[in-house]
């Protein structure tokens, strides 16, 4: 039987180094433009364990669609995207929706951001057609409570569950240097008492937020930015270089004239981050529509301590008992949705001859 592998790596984070870094006394720069990195084999299981195998049944309810987000828990997975929630067991049965598309309360509309506290039972969601507050779902009494108010009353981009009473926030700044703040239940910031005003230009396109988590820290990087900061006390860490680009403005700008160099994250471990670069071509179709063409994609770890990086090779699967190199590293890794349970890794497994049946879905603990 014929199968396609692809990954959804939870929690998209990004943390950039190189080889040869430069230090600037606590921040340290590193030059992704060099490609002389050291190349390594890696197996699944040096980070990965407790394998769980779910067979997603196929029905009008819980169809798996391009784009969907899966964020496990230890009890239950929840698939997500722009119009849906649903709520899937471990036996991969469907057990009920969460919210579906609509304009009532108990509906979702654009929904842009969902996280799962397991601990508590609770379910919160952001969604754009509401840009004000963070919707409350009670996962064991299945209800929607109230909403939480946001300090900052303007599009965000993402928030944070960063304890059990307060958020990490971060408004949407389109191309313009990212900022955050925290804040807890109520509404209330906590330590940043101001909040600068932000002028959003008319970029084309979201600007990528990358957030990482180590030794209990959080840090972030904005789409447009070179710098890495610590998101609570707003300090940078690192500087890293990306080589020879624009921005996505300046390449509009250009009629698509030009090559743009994303990073993007896939998932971290207690001391290692995995991401990969993507050089893009770009050009423009009739109709002043801008087209991303693929040219160069290198994978990498970031070693978080030795603040080491090497280029990943090959991974061989444990579960599928296979290496996963070339043409298969860019299916597998470059087709990757974004969610927020850094704890845990997802790969699923489309049958390409039964293309109507829901995936399969690998679920393991990442340590």
């Amino acid at each position: 039987m014929k199968r396609n592998y692809f990954i959804i790596a939870i929690f998209s984070f990004v943390f950039i180094c190189c080889n040869n870094v430069k230090t600037n006394k606590s921040i340290s720069t590193f030059d992704l433009s060099k490609n002389d990195f050291r190349k390594i084999s890696l197996r699944s299981n040096d980070f990965v364990k407790n394998w769980r195998v779910v067979k997603m049944e196929t029905n009008e309810n819980s169809l798996f669609e391009p784009g969907d987000n899966i964020y496990p828990t230890e009890n239950f997975i929840f698939l997500y995207n722009f119009n849906k929630i649903i709520q899937l067991d471990y036996s991969g049965k469907y057990i009920c929706d969460i919210a579906r598309l609509g304009n009532g309360p108990n509906d979702i509309n654009k929904l842009q951001n969902c996280i799962v506290d397991s601990k508590q039972e609770f379910l919160y969601l952001y969604e754009l057609s509401k840009p004000n507050y963070i919707k409350v779902y009670d996962l064991e009494n299945n209800h929607f409570k109230e909403p939480i108010p946001l300090a900052f009353e303007k599009r965000h981009s993402s928030f944070i569950l960063i304890n059990d009473s307060t958020f990490l926030c971060f408004p949407y700044v389109g191309t313009n240097r990212q900022i955050c703040y925290i804040q807890d239940f109520y509404g209330n910031l906590i330590d940043k008492s101001v909040i600068p005003e932000i002028t959003v230009g008319s970029s084309v396109l979201e600007a990528g937020l990358k957030v990482m988590t180590f030794e209990k820290k959080w840090f972030y990087l904005g789409n447009s930015e070179d710098t890495v900061y610590n998101a609570l006390s707003d300090e940078p860490v690192a500087v890293f270089l990306k080589g020879n680009h624009v921005t996505l403005d300046d390449a509009v700008s250009s009629g698509g004239k030009e090559r743009l160099i994303s990073i993007r994250g896939l998932f971290q471990t207690s001391k290692d981050y995995f991401f990969l670069k993507v050089v893009f071509d770009l050009s423009m179709n009739e109709g002043f529509s801008l087209s991303f063409t693929p040219n160069e994609i290198r994978y990498y770890v970031y070693n978080w301590k030795d603040k080491t990086i090497n280029e990943i090779n090959n991974i061989y699967i444990e579960p599928f008992d296979k290496y996963i190199e070339n043409d298969d590293m860019k299916k597998f890794f470059l087709n990757n949705a974004h969610s927020l349970n850094h704890k845990k890794i997802v790969i699923v497994v489309a049958d390409e001859e039964e293309k109507e049946d829901n995936p399969t879905l690998y679920i393991g603990e990442l340590f």
